[in-house]
């Protein structure tokens, strides 16, 4: 018995688990392709500016209130036009109320020079966390504080 396997050609394919692993076919072809499950992960980033209003009472500084969902925080990239402070890049739960800061991106020096420092563990966002900076050290002479948090969502699920 001969088994004859044909390439695959659609314009639109529906799925709702793809993962190269399990294809297992040579030739695939598509226009469009709807998936409801892809393994892979999904980079992004959080930025923003604050300029001149910087101040003591500034802190903490809410960056999402209620995450939609889990991610982890890889890297703090930050900078100043003028002056220096100290930050500190905080996860908070609502549901215990518990803070904790990401280990790697605590009491970080922020000055007129960019700086770029990674995250090296507790660093995962839940669904409903919160995610937010404590900023020290705060003058009047601080200005425009710029800054990139660098993420991925793993395992990213949705069409």
């Amino acid at each position: 018995t001969k088994i004859h396997t044909v390439a695959l050609s659609a314009t639109t394919i529906s799925a709702t688990n793809i993962k190269t692993a399990t294809l297992g076919a040579t030739n695939i072809s598509a226009t469009n392709i709807v998936a409801t499950s892809v393994d892979t992960d999904i980079v992004f980033a959080i930025s923003g500016q604050y300029g001149d209003e910087l101040d003591s009472g500034f802190t903490p500084v809410f960056l999402l209130v209620d995450s939609p969902f889990t991610f982890t925080v890889n890297t703090f990239s930050r900078k100043l036009s003028a002056g220096a402070i100290v930050a500190s890049v905080i996860i908070a739960t609502s549901a215990a109320g518990t803070e904790t800061t990401v280990t790697g991106l605590n009491a970080l020096a922020v000055g007129t020079t960019k700086a770029i420092t990674t995250a090296t563990g507790s660093n995962i966002v839940s669904v409903g966390s919160a995610l937010k900076f404590k900023l020290t050290g705060v003058a009047a002479t601080d200005r425009n504080f710029s800054f990139t948090l660098k993420c991925t969502r793993s395992n990213f699920s949705g069409a």
